[in-house]
């Protein structure tokens, strides 16, 4: 079951990521995103789905795998936090095609991904 609570401007401050904004700035985060509690294994989102966000490792770890000939193929796995995925279809928008071209599973002991501009928060 997945969980989520609101992302808050200090959570956004210790990831690298967002590290050097301003306070005002750090709005952005806290009022789009949340962070997410998801069990180990389960899909954060898949490939082909429609790509609304962009998410960012607060704890545990992920794995990224794409469908290759048929077979899902684990092509990374970190535990990095503040490493982000699919951030640069965010920034491009309309200029790339917005579907997830991968899929994110959350993996490890704790499991807490910050998912910023969902579809919810817009």
């Amino acid at each position: 079951m997945t969980t989520s609570v609101n992302l808050s401007p200090e959570q956004s401050r210790t990831l690298f990521l967002f590290e050097k904004l301003g306070d005002e700035q750090l709005n952005w985060p806290a009022e789009r995103g949340r962070a997410e509690q998801r069990p180990t294994g389960s899909v954060v989102y898949g490939e082909g789905e429609p790509a609304p966000c962009f998410f960012v490792l607060l704890s545990g770890a992920i794995a990224l795998s794409r469908v290759l000939h048929g077979d899902d193929v684990e092509v990374n796995r970190t535990d990095h936090r503040g490493v982000y995925s699919v951030a640069t279809r965010a920034y491009l928008g309309d200029r790339v095609g917005q579907r997830y071209p991968h899929t994110l599973r959350a993996r490890g002991h704790r499991r807490a991904v910050a998912d910023l501009g969902s579809r919810h928060h817009r």
